[in-house]
């Protein structure tokens, strides 16, 4: 593994005389320092960069070389700016608007934060003066420029630019003629009508405006129902004649690639959808025979690439350490835990991105592969190719593999092979389906993993709950419902509480939420809880023995999270009093 203490001087060579050569001397030293990139690779691209104009960091990203978020965080480190790793899907919309929408795309450029007037704004480039003196020509207060990467900046303006229409917008039907549409018998003839083509483009339009992760195209009896999932709550968003279910699914068949002539069985495609130039989405379509018709849910992955690290992922300080500890294992099994949709693979990213670099041979198993990370060897399972976890799992272990993360653990043979490796000098991480840490200690036990295997190889489970966060929009002190006080606290509180709501605004349609954020546990595995696997312990047992070392559950993280202002009592005792 290459040293993390810097060169020796003699290899240094002279200082640089240009000031943009001397700052790409001192991010070479500074890479080459954290043990990234050698030094006289660095130099190389540097004297090009400089030979034709370049952007080094930005050089390094494109070329794979580096992330985007280890380039320009070290970048702003040489230039003594703060950075940020810019999430545009938490950006408060108001403040987003505080500049002009083509001034930002001209300058790659856009406010963040809006803190008592002063205004934070994060720029690709902020060393660039005549852009910081033309952003203050805008705005009448305070400015504290930060750096973000080119790529959250683009995102963020992308998404910026699918503000409005929300996603109340209705739908024009003048254009159809119902009568034809009902009677038709060439579905597909009539699913290549220019007005139902628009009419689908603009159903997915609304649904990336407004941050959906699923559209569901429900038949009834008097009507076809549209509904988006946003921020984890369906929403009915479109009531339409019932005539227009056959072209309306015909046409998404059409886009991913179905039989449209297949009604009687599911049947599951993808569509890549260009939302523009730069940025496409993935659409994942599920098909369902109901009595009323075919049932499609197009589940919405944007693909465009993944940028959460682990410090974004709201863990409290204590949670964040324990995973770092974990992680820093040569060997053993860290599972993540929760229902579908709980944004526990979000998390194993989260993690392998902290892992991520040239010194570890990283290799996953997925199905599907949701994002594409620089050196990761990514496979996809294909049952029909025999490529399923376990079989390539097998394989991936002559691989000489450091890290490897298994997509779902579904079976004892897959469960068995994954525990086998954590024991014999492997990182292993991988999803389980249990509703808390504790209960995946039984879990795996039911699935037929020897508790002697399984005890000495678990590091760790950490179990996660997604839930919706207060729109900071409308944030308005409230007093709780007791009811969801008492069951979020399992007792009724002595004196009233004074949190925080989202009153209702146009940002977050009227419902007081907007976007989501994570509740966390985690276990870690002691001497104790080892015992207790070896013995077949209850997730009870377990739960126990972990609360007298400071285990905190996803109970006591969303009250900690409510109390911060997050989120509500009431959203935590929808999402997790169950867990």
């Amino acid at each position: 593994m290459p040293s993390s203490a810097p060169p020796p001087p003699e290899e240094l060579g002279p200082l640089p005389v240009s000031p943009r050569a001397r700052w790409f001397e001192a991010l070479a030293r500074e890479l080459s320092g954290e043990g990234h990139l050698p030094i006289a690779l660095l130099r190389n691209l540097s004297s090009e960069c400089l030979k034709k104009g370049l952007s080094l960091p930005r050089v390094l990203a494109e070329r794979r070389l580096l992330t985007e978020e280890v380039a320009y965080r070290a970048w702003a480190k040489i230039l003594g700016v703060a950075y940020i790793d810019l999430d545009p899907s938490t950006l408060d919309p108001a403040t987003v608007r505080l500049l002009p929408s083509k001034l930002c795309e001209k300058l790659d450029v856009i406010p963040v934060r809006n803190d008592d007037g002063e205004i934070t704004v994060a720029m690709v480039d902020p060393n660039d003066v005549s852009v910081v003196d033309e952003i203050r020509r805008h705005l009448a207060a305070p400015l504290l420029v930060v750096m973000a990467s080119p790529g959250r900046v683009r995102e963020a303006l992308t998404l910026r630019s699918f503000e409005d229409p929300g996603p109340r917008q209705t739908l024009d039907l003048d254009r159809l003629d119902l009568s034809q549409l009902s009677n038709a018998d060439d579905l597909e003839k009539v699913a290549g009508d220019d007005a139902l083509i628009e009419m689908v483009n603009q159903v997915v339009t609304q649904a990336v405006r407004s941050r959906a992760s699923d559209i569901h195209i429900e038949p009834r009896e008097d009507k076809l129902r549209i509904r988006y999932r946003i921020d984890g709550v369906l929403e009915e968003i479109h009531a339409l004649p019932p005539a227009l279910h056959g072209p309306l699914v015909s046409r998404v068949k059409i886009l991913a690639n179905l039989d449209i002539a297949e009604k009687r069985k599911p049947l599951d495609g993808a569509i890549d959808w260009e939302i523009s130039s730069m940025r496409s989405v993935e659409l994942r379509v599920s098909t369902l025979p109901t009595v009323h018709g075919e049932k499609v849910v197009m589940r919405i992955l944007d693909r465009a690439g993944f940028h959460h690290g682990l410090d974004s992922i709201e863990l409290f300080p204590e949670q964040l350490q324990g995973i770092r500890n974990l992680i820093s294992r040569s060997h053993g099994i860290l599972f993540s835990t929760g229902p579908t949709g709980s944004g526990k693979t979000t998390t194993l990213y989260a993690i392998l991105q902290a892992l991520n670099g040239a010194q570890l041979n990283i290799t996953t198993i997925e199905d599907p592969v949701e994002y594409r990370l620089p050196y990761l060897n990514q496979v996809q399972v294909d049952e029909k190719a025999n490529r399923t976890f376990a079989s390539v799992l097998r394989s991936i272990l002559r691989q000489d593999p450091d890290v490897i993360l298994v997509g779902e653990i579904r079976d004892k043979e897959t469960a068995t092979i994954a525990v086998q490796a954590a024991l014999t000098g492997h990182l292993v991480l991988s999803t389980l389906h249990a509703n808390s840490a504790t209960q995946a200690v039984p879990r795996l036990l039911n699935i037929g993993v020897e508790a002697h295997l399984l005890a000495p190889s678990l590091l760790g489970v950490h179990a996660q709950r997604l839930v919706r966060r207060v729109c900071p929009a409308c944030r308005e002190p409230y007093e709780p419902d007791p009811m969801a006080v008492e069951i979020v606290l399992g007792k009724r509180a002595r004196t009233p509480l004074r949190l925080v709501r989202g009153a209702g605004c146009d940002d977050c349609r009227g419902t007081g939420y907007a976007g989501r954020l994570p509740l966390h546990e985690l276990l870690v595995v002691g001497e104790e809880v080892r015992e207790l696997i070896y013995r077949g312990g209850s997730a009870r047992d377990v739960e126990k023995a972990a609360l007298r070392k400071g285990f905190r559950t996803l109970i006591e993280d969303g009250i900690r999270k409510s109390l911060a202002g997050l989120t509500t009592l009431e959203e935590v005792a929808r999402v997790a009093s169950g867990g």
